[in-house]
């Protein structure tokens, strides 16, 4: 069994064929994930593409064995909040638009918007959990074991992320 120790040193002593055998191991679910928070397949592409040369770039020096997916899941989640923050405001716009022009696609529209706004809003780990557990179909502990989590804590950052995201698809309204 190939650990994530034995991933990372690989990837740093023998190059392309490492890099190689890292993203076909781990691409194709990173970006389902990512896909399925942002609702945008060239967004979630390039969100899992930045993940990925994140890794190359510079490896994480302190992931256990099991968490790699985690933390590539954590940086792509990263990347894209931030690509929203820098949209928020032209969606919500556009959405509003969307609402006056187009009736019921434009509700549509708009409360997708509401909820990846919502989500953009979590901290990155509750971002992964709430990914990993509601959209990946992960049980507590998988989700917990990907990322470094006692099943204690995830049932509480859980609580916490749905109560946050409840709160921010009321203010939505």
């Amino acid at each position: 069994m190939v650990t994530v120790d034995d991933e990372i040193l690989d990837l740093r002593c023998r190059g392309p064929e490492a890099v190689e055998r890292l993203v076909g191991r781990h691409a194709e679910r990173l970006y389902a994930a990512v896909h399925r928070i942002s609702g945008d397949p060239e967004l979630a592409l390039d969100a899992a593409q930045e993940a990925l040369l994140r890794l190359v770039a510079r490896p994480p020096r302190d992931t256990a064995d099991g968490q790699l997916y985690g933390w590539l899941l954590a940086v792509a989640l990263n990347w894209l909040r931030s690509q929203w923050r820098a949209r928020r405001r032209r969606v919500a716009r556009e959405a509003a638009i969307a609402v006056a022009r187009r009736g019921p696609d434009g509700a549509t529209a708009l409360r997708n918007a509401i909820v990846r706004e919502a989500l953009a809003a979590l901290d990155d780990r509750d971002l992964a959990l709430v990914t990993l557990v509601r959209l990946d179909g992960q049980s507590y502990a998988e989700a917990g074991a990907l990322l470094g989590l006692t099943l204690d804590q995830v049932k509480k950052r859980m609580g916490r992320a749905l109560a946050e995201l409840a709160r921010h698809l009321e203010d939505g309204r």
